[in-house]
């Protein structure tokens, strides 16, 4: 009977383990530089923090580098390079790196404009500072937004997002992401977008629910015009 009794409270453990999330409200802040380098070839600079444990503790900072290709009126891909730093334990921040190819198809309906975004990465992970191996993860990953033209200036969107792991024999989707916010257009140079997302783990044992607050800025360098009063 008391091996019986064990067996319940075991499995009991195992059950609760598996279907209780983790809850927690995150904070991401983002600050992005755009150039255009030449006709339909822009390169975007992107420095980014996140604050998870309700905004107090900070997860995660990085930078990126993007260099984006308009192939033509409905499609276009992109290289991005990530590299930062991600909380492993409350003393110890591990090294990584990403490298995502991503490709995006687009195509307006009057003031709707819809845009998918499908991209692969392979990011690499330093798990130990006296460790001089890597953790590499692969992953699929797939956004669809759509965004409607409010005025001018101002540009509700809203999105959906699945992560698709394949770096191990258990491949599947493990991470959804849903988003609602907006893009304002401050002028031709500055723009914002704050946007809320509810992130969640799925497939996994105790999955991660996460109420996520993001603000990005993103300043567009301007065009050199050309001086039409000089003379050749």
């Amino acid at each position: 009977m008391r091996s019986l009794l064990c067996l319940i409270t075991a499995l009991a453990s195992v059950s609760g383990l598996a279907q209780v999330p983790v809850r927690d409200n995150w904070l991401w802040l983002s600050a992005e530089l755009q150039k255009e380098l030449a006709k339909d070839l822009v390169i975007a600079i992107n420095a980014e923090t996140r604050l998870n444990e309700n905004y107090r503790n900070v997860r995660s900072y990085f930078g990126e580098v993007e260099v984006s290709y308009k192939l033509n009126k409905y499609f276009s891909g992109s290289i991005q390079y990530r590299y930062g730093g991600r909380e492993n334990d409350v003393s110890d921040f591990v090294r990584g790196q990403r490298i995502t190819g991503y490709l995006y198809g687009r195509f307006k309906i009057r003031k709707f404009s819809f845009a998918n975004r499908l991209g692969y990465f392979q990011q690499y992970l330093k798990l130990d500072a006296g460790d001089d191996r890597i953790n590499p993860e692969t992953y699929w990953r797939n956004r669809f937004q759509a965004k409607y033209k409010m005025s001018k200036a101002i540009e509700p969107l809203m999105s959906i997002e699945f992560f698709y792991r394949t770096f191990d024999d258990r491949n599947r989707i493990d991470e959804w992401r849903y988003a609602l916010g907006l893009e304002i257009e401050l002028n031709k140079q500055h723009t914002l977008k704050p946007v809320f997302l509810l992130s969640r783990q799925v497939n996994v044992r105790r999955p991660d629910i996460r109420n996520i607050l993001s603000v990005g800025y993103v300043y567009s360098i301007p065009l050199k015009k050309r001086n039409q009063n000089s003379k050749s």
